[in-house]
C-alpha cells in the first residue's frame, strides 16, 4: 500500500506499509489457480527483504503491519485498501479468510492521520483490483471484486 501526494499531472510516493511473510503461506495462502510449485518461504523472505529495501530507498516513511499466522495471506497488504492520496478505503477482501486482515490496517492509517472509510456488506473488493491513473480510479471485477459499493 502506498499513499502518494498529487503534484500536477504526477504524483510521488512518500509512504509504505508492507507485512512480512508468515510461516503459514506456503501451505495455506489462497491461490488463483492450483499451483505445482510450492512456495520457497526462504526464498520469498529474501526477495521481500530486498523488495523492503527497495521500498526504503523510494519513500519518506516505511510502516511494517506485524505478521500473523492466522492470516497466510497478510504480506498481500494491496487487497486490504486503496489510498488516494490522504484518503484510504478500506475494502472488504473478497475471499472470506481474508477478512480479519483490515482492522490492523484501517488502525495503522488513522494513526497516520488518513480519512479512512470503510466498506460494508454485500460489497467486496481486493485492492489488488483496482488501477489509479494519477486522475482516475479503474475498479476490475473479478471473482473476489463484486458490482456492489458500500461505505460506511
Amino acid at each position: 500500500v502506498y499513499t502518494c501526494t498529487l503534484m500536477s499531472d504526477s504524483f510521488a510516493f512518500t509512504k509504505a506499509v508492507v507485512c512480512g511473510i508468515p510461516q503459514s503461506l506456503p501451505k495455506e495462502a489462497q491461490r488463483q489457480s492450483p499451483s505445482s510449485c510450492p512456495v520457497d518461504l526462504r526464498k520469498a523472505r529474501e526477495q521481500h527483504g530486498q523488495y523492503l529495501d527497495a521500498l526504503r530507498g523510494l519513500v519518506q516513511e516505511l510502516h511494517e503491519l506485524p505478521v500473523n499466522e492466522e492470516y497466510p495471506d497478510c504480506v498481500f497488504v494491496e487487497d486490504t485498501v486503496v489510498v488516494c492520496g490522504k484518503k484510504a478505503l478500506v475494502t472488504i477482501p473478497g475471499h472470506p479468510s481474508r477478512r480479519g486482515e483490515t482492522p490492523p490496517m484501517k488502525k495503522l492509517l488513522e494513526g497516520l492521520g488518513l480519512e479512512v472509510q470503510s466498506m460494508t456488506e454485500p460489497a467486496t473488493m481486493d485492492g489488488g483490483d483496482v488501477l489509479f491513473t494519477g486522475r482516475e480510479l479503474f475498479v476490475g471485477i473479478s471473482s473476489r471484486t463484486n458490482q456492489v459499493l458500500h461505505c460506511d
